[in-house]
């Protein structure tokens, strides 16, 4: 009996072994952003402390599925030019020579990434993984880029470009 015991504890163990030698090594990068919500109080009528606190929850929850949307990960898709890096291709196509289609790259990108915000704090860690170290960094910056870019575009929108317009033309 004590025979079988370690026959069967031996095969577990190099069954364990050789899994783990054979699968592919995965790398997560971590990018963390600060998120801060901005208030104007116009009217000068101060909220209720628990109405604040509810609007905060409520804004930072949809920062949150902001940040793990469709939409961030196709600017992710178009900023980083994945359809055609072949490194990305290496690490997820089935066939490397074979362009990804901008879907494709999309659900590989939201299948890889996890939003995990930091508790009692304004941060949140964005986590990619890959097969490559160095993709794995790279996806996890561009995705903090371009959810910034995207806020940036929201709270100032044509104010930046119109800044810029004006700077250019007085020639500075």
């Amino acid at each position: 009996s004590r025979v079988w015991i370690a026959a069967i504890l031996g095969a577990g163990i190099v069954l364990g072994l050789l899994v783990t030698l054979l699968s592919t090594p995965l790398y997560q990068s971590t990018a963390v952003i600060e998120i801060s919500r901005v208030t104007s109080n116009v009217t000068n009528i101060e909220e209720s402390e628990i109405e604040e606190l509810q609007a905060d929850e409520q804004y930072f929850q949809t920062q949150y599925e902001l940040l793990g949307s469709r939409f961030l990960a196709e600017a992710v898709v178009d900023a980083g030019n994945l359809t055609a890096s072949t490194e990305f291709r290496n690490a997820f196509a089935d066939d490397p020579e074979v362009p990804l289609e901008r879907r494709e790259a999309v659900k590989i990108l939201l299948d890889n990434v996890s939003i995990d915000p930091v508790r009692m704090s304004n941060l949140v860690n964005v986590r990619f993984s890959s097969p490559s170290r160095t993709l794995s960094s790279d996806i996890a910056n561009l995705w903090a880029e371009q959810f910034l870019a995207a806020n940036y575009e929201k709270r100032f929108g044509a104010n930046i470009d119109d800044a810029a317009n004006r700077i250019d033309r007085a020639g500075f």
